[in-house]
């Protein structure tokens, strides 16, 4: 059980590693994975959306809100939680399937999410 001081420093972690990212790098979120990633983030900083929906013509900025708008109801520590989960869900998908990359293994230290490596 983690506390949410605990829950803060995973989720300010997990957004250094997401934002340091490199655009071509081997980890790369699909479109979907980054929408989630984006709703998240929103609602775990600002809370419920009450934007109005942008045209939908304008797609990117359409998807974006309704990524946001998606996770309406969950508490921003919810939502922190759930950003954690998702980056440890993409790490460990990316291990499995590159397990020479080190680095993401560190990444998972990094988050304390040592029990979630294979072989714990």
């Amino acid at each position: 059980m983690h506390s949410l001081q605990d829950t803060q420093h995973q989720f300010c972690q997990a957004l250094a590693i997401v934002r340091t990212l490199p655009d071509d790098g081997p980890l790369q979120p699909s479109a979907t994975e980054k929408l989630r990633f984006y709703g998240l983030y929103k609602q775990a900083t600002q809370g419920d959306c009450t934007l109005s929906p942008p045209p939908a013509t304008n797609k990117i900025q359409y998807a974006k809100w309704k990524a946001w708008q998606t996770m309406k109801s969950l508490n921003p520590v919810q939502a922190q939680k759930l950003y954690v989960n998702l980056l440890a869900k993409l790490l460990l998908e990316f291990i499995e399937d590159h397990p020479e990359h080190d680095q993401y293994v560190e990444f998972l230290q990094y988050l304390q999410l040592d029990d979630l490596l294979p072989g714990n």
